[in-house]
């Protein structure tokens, strides 16, 4: 039972922390899974993409913002399991009809293929504006 109570007491403490130590007016979290094609190569292949989000919108209009795409290609004939992984940071203003935000994003991809395997790394800087 002593167990279960630290962790209730660790969970209220960091619920604390976090209210009292970042001074937001408004947290997003978002969710979801998508399914739908991808183009590798030179074949379209089904994908299955779950992404999470997370936004502050700050005093004054600041905004932050971090998401995370990750696309999981099932294997299909003679080719492989892939996967793709989108993470991105970005700073922006916010206003209440919506918000732009700016910053870097760092993407890893890897394919298995009938020959081999293939992995890639890429970063890129991107705005959105929901």
């Amino acid at each position: 039972m002593a167990r279960r109570d630290g962790r209730i007491e660790s969970g209220m403490l960091c619920a604390a922390l976090i209210l009292l130590v970042t001074p937001a007016e408004a947290y997003e979290v978002s969710g979801g899974v998508g399914l739908g094609g991808i183009l590798v190569g030179t074949l379209p292949r089904f994908a299955v993409s779950p992404h999470a989000a997370v936004a502050w919108r700050g005093e004054g209009g600041f905004s932050f913002g971090v998401d995370d795409l990750c696309s999981v290609l099932p294997g299909t004939g003679r080719l492989g399991v892939g996967v793709y992984n989108q993470t991105s940071v970005a700073f922006g203003y916010a206003w209440k009809g919506g918000d732009f935000r700016v910053g870097p994003s760092f993407s890893v991809s890897s394919t298995r293929s009938a020959n081999g395997f293939a992995a890639t790394i890429s970063t890129s800087n991107e705005g959105t504006e929901p």
